[in-house]
């Protein structure tokens, strides 16, 4: 079979321009114009490029579409990868900022442990304060007492 279509096509080149349909590299079916040296032809030569375009048609069902379908495949695999990055970017940003959250809660009782100790300290002193405060008041009373008992002589005598 591949010997009448390589006669063919020589036979083609005698005549002038020809076309012929090939599948590539990728199963992608094409119509191109034959020359000298063309690849394995699935169909032709056709003297005509829509000759060529309507047996694209029926030996490759899906003729031109079969590209733009590869193409739509690619790039739906393409989106989908996307979302599934972006999906998995959510995640681990979503932990990231748990992570983070819970950190600051530990911060925060951190911060409100020391408070509360600042305070408790800060209690403790002004207590500590306040009774050096009222023993200097009533040793200062005591003297007071004592100056003013020698300054007014007492009424007992």
């Amino acid at each position: 079979m591949a010997l009448v279509f390589s006669l063919m096509t020589v036979l083609a080149f005698a005549a002038g321009e020809s076309w012929v349909v090939i599948k590539d590299n990728n199963g992608l079916c094409k119509v191109i114009e034959a020359k000298e040296k063309t690849p394995a032809t699935i169909a032709g030569p056709f003297k005509t490029k829509d000759e060529a375009e309507k047996a694209k048609d029926k030996e490759c069902p899906n003729g031109a579409g079969s590209a733009v379908e590869k193409i739509k495949d690619k790039a739906k695999k393409a989106v989908d990868n996307a979302k599934a990055d972006v999906d998995k970017a959510k995640e681990k940003a979503k932990a990231d900022v748990d992570k983070a959250k819970e950190k600051a809660k530990a911060d925060v009782e951190k911060a409100k442990a020391y408070v509360d100790k600042a305070k408790e300290k800060a209690k403790a002193d002004v207590e500590k304060a306040k009774e050096e405060a009222k023993a200097d008041v009533d040793k200062a009373k005591g003297k007071a007492k004592e100056k003013a008992k020698e300054v007014v002589p007492s009424r007992e005598k």
